[in-house]
């Protein structure tokens, strides 16, 4: 997982802040605000042949930015703590 990301909310696209990783974007599904938080998922399908279809939902605190994102799959799970700032 690469240690920047590029949130674009007009295009609902999370894309890797790396040199030649630019293209690899991925698709937010649903975005929400509740009480202070703002509730971003998606989803993104494995390698071909591979059965490895991952769900990601991301927390973001809209006063502090403080962000938790949760990842999971079949046989795995991931939670990653961050925080954004604002461009």
């Amino acid at each position: 997982m690469p240690h920047f990301l590029m949130i674009d909310f007009k295009e609902k696209t999370i894309s890797p802040l790396v040199e030649g990783k630019e293209d690899q974007n991925t698709r937010i599904k649903r975005m929400e605000s509740i009480e202070g938080k703002l509730i971003l998922q998606g989803a993104e399908k494995g390698r071909e042949g591979i059965r490895n279809v991952i769900g990601w939902t991301a927390s973001i605190s809209e006063e502090t930015g403080k962000t938790v994102v949760t990842i999971s799959g079949d046989d795995v799970a991931f939670v990653v703590f961050g925080a954004c700032l604002p461009r």
